[in-house]
């Protein structure tokens, strides 16, 4: 199904996927703190982590009870091990270092993750129609997949899927 919604509206939508009773959402790529907003009304134990530290300071501004880390997580994955559920919106196709990341989630833990389908200032890699499957499911076992539409440009759309981190290690 392909939705036409905004960034906000998915994160929105993503939300929805995460229960009040989580142990620790942990989201990479927090930027100003827009989903942690989210999670602040949940109740959810939550920490945001982004490697811009003005990103960070916005949102503890905005949030100053929600925990907020900067750092490049390719440098301190051991964070991830702690999660029980880790969200991702826009932020891996900037990370050279991606499978180093998803090898460092816990297996069983839920993850949630966004990734567009074009090329962008600061991306190293994009997924077209099914590209992303190929790169992320071999870590997650999928439960939930979304297309959304970027409603101001008809080529541009993301990729919002939900799953289980399995068992695989390269």
């Amino acid at each position: 199904m392909i939705y036409t919604v905004t960034h906000a509206k998915m994160r929105e939508m993503a939300s929805h996927w995460i229960s009040k009773n989580e142990d620790l959402v942990i989201e990479l790529g927090c930027n100003a703190g827009n989903f942690a907003t989210l999670m602040h009304k949940k109740g959810v134990k939550y920490i945001g982590v982004d490697i811009q530290k003005d990103k960070i300071d916005q949102a503890r501004k905005v949030l100053p009870k929600m925990k907020f880390k900067v750092c490049d997580i390719t440098k301190d994955v051991n964070l991830l091990k702690k999660a029980s559920s880790f969200v991702s919106f826009q932020c891996l196709e900037h990370i050279k270092e991606d499978k180093k990341v998803l090898n460092a989630i816990t297996q069983g833990t839920k993850v949630i993750i966004s990734v567009p389908n074009s090329k962008f200032k600061g991306h190293v890699r994009w997924y077209e129609v099914d590209g992303w499957k190929e790169r992320f499911s071999t870590y997650i076992d999928l439960d939930k997949v979304i297309t959304i539409q970027n409603p101001k440009k008809a080529n541009k759309r993301a990729f919002l899927f939900r799953g289980n981190r399995n068992g695989y290690k390269d």
